[in-house]
């Protein structure tokens, strides 16, 4: 039987895109991938030197899933908002799911001079409208789940390091109108090893899969690593099961040579199922996006059944 830990071919082409190619940008952080029109679509952040230059993210699509596009404008939210999303800026971090045949985006922003997670409406990936401010932890990055579930939508989030008593926990919450947000609770718990950028799951039938990130940090600095979660299907509150350890690690140069080296997280995957693959999008060194590709249905193989 194949080792999980071989499944993931990294691409050729790798690194697809780097935060080089955004004039002045010394980091790039990208959300999940998405298929729209036959395309794959990404939105990519590309964060500046210098703390008083604008965040900019830009919609990104390819055909090949390899090569990439950026469009011609950046994300822009209309200036003639009403409080307090007039007050936001430096929207990236975004995560991706489609929702009443549109697409909802979860995305870090400044508001008010704090942290927040703003929840976006958007047709197209062209047009967006701000929905609400999320009741998450301000450091992490949230996703929502792919659809509605008993007419809800919900939400996943982990907390960041700060948030000492929970930190690295996977919660989960839902809401029927986007705006108030109810049945909060923990969905698994990783001790040390933080889960700390989860993404937006993708379906298939034996539950919602999702990259699980984990970091550790011995004596030579960190590490990073990837597995999956399987969620149920009819609860995404609820983990079924596992990868058998991780998937995903560090072995390239231009996954540890960057301004977070070693550190890879996974932005997202994106799935065919009639091909029987699976894409894993993530961000290399915090400089670079990267793809790997596996089998899928020797992923959910390999899923043990959680505890």
């Amino acid at each position: 039987m194949q080792d999980v830990k071989t499944l993931f071919r990294k691409c050729d082409a790798n690194p697809l895109l780097r935060a080089t190619d955004f004039a002045d940008a010394c980091r790039l952080i990208a959300s999940n991938p998405v298929q729209i029109d036959g395309e794959v679509a990404i939105m990519l952040s590309f964060v500046p030197y210098g703390a008083q230059a604008p965040v900019q993210t830009y919609v990104a699509r390819s055909a090949d899933g390899a090569s990439f596009e950026l469009a011609d404008s950046p994300f822009v939210v209309p200036a003639d908002l009403p409080a307090p999303f007039c007050h936001a800026k430096d929207y990236q971090n975004c995560q991706i799911a489609q929702v009443d045949g549109t697409y909802l985006i979860v995305s870090q922003a400044v508001v008010n001079r704090k942290q927040a997670a703003v929840l976006f409406r958007s047709p197209d990936l062209q047009s967006f409208e701000p929905i609400s401010i999320l009741p998450v932890s301000s450091q992490t990055r949230a996703c929502v789940v792919p659809g509605r579930i008993d007419g809800k939508v919900h939400l996943l989030w982990s907390d960041s390091a700060e948030v000492t008593d929970h930190w690295g926990t996977l919660w989960t919450a839902s809401s029927e109108d986007l705006k108030a947000w109810g049945d909060a609770r923990p969905v698994m718990h990783n001790g040390n090893i933080a889960t700390a950028v989860p993404s937006t799951p993708v379906r298939t039938d034996k539950g919602w899969l999702m990259a699980n990130y984990q970091s550790s940090q011995p004596c030579d600095g960190w590490r990073t690593y990837s597995s999956g979660l399987l969620l149920g299907l009819d609860a995404p509150g609820t983990v079924v099961a596992t990868t058998p350890g991780y998937f995903f690690r560090v072995t390239e140069v231009y996954e540890w040579a960057g301004i977070d080296g070693n550190v890879c997280p996974p932005c997202g995957f994106l799935i065919d199922e009639q091909a029987d693959t699976i894409d894993l999008y993530y961000t290399g060194a915090g400089i670079s996006l990267c793809r790997a590709t596996g089998p899928l249905s020797t992923l959910l193989e390999r899923c043990n059944g959680a505890n």
